[in-house]
């Protein structure tokens, strides 16, 4: 394919070779007609799309939890049999996965407890302005990242 024969010599480009590849390319025997779709994927096209919509739409009312919503999604799914059950719970087996979680039960925790209460009005007390509030929480953090 790449043979310097049919490169051409007028200014040290490869235009020719490029086109004359493309042409090469565009002879071949290649199957022109469109992939068809069998129709036992249609209707799992159609489900998976109403299962993203519901979510999408569960997810932006906000009356339940992402959490809820997503672990629906993903039992439709495996009941639906557009993924196996083994698909559907490999990615818990993810370590990312696993400290995301852990840390959302931290969170929730130090939430439920208000372990944090007592520092953060210490920290932050009754600012006069949106100017005092802001410089009151920049200071911190900008000692505790540096």
């Amino acid at each position: 394919m790449s043979d310097p024969s049919s490169w051409t010599a007028d200014g040290g480009g490869h235009e020719h070779y490029y086109l004359r590849h493309l042409q090469e390319a565009n002879n071949t025997n290649a199957p022109t007609s469109s992939p068809t779709t069998q129709p036992g994927e249609l209707w799992q096209m159609i489900y998976v799309g109403v299962v993203l919509l519901v979510m999408f739409a569960l997810l932006i009312s906000d009356k339940i939890g992402a959490d809820m919503v997503m672990l629906a999604a993903l039992t439709a799914c495996m009941a639906g049999q557009i993924i196996t059950v083994q698909q559907g719970v490999a990615g818990f087996a993810n370590v990312a996965v696993l400290t995301v979680m852990i840390l959302f039960v931290v969170a929730a925790g130090i939430q439920l407890t208000g372990g944090l209460d007592w520092y953060m009005a210490k920290l932050l007390g009754r600012p006069n302005s949106v100017q005092g509030a802001q410089l009151r929480l920049m200071l911190p953090i900008a000692f505790i990242s540096a």
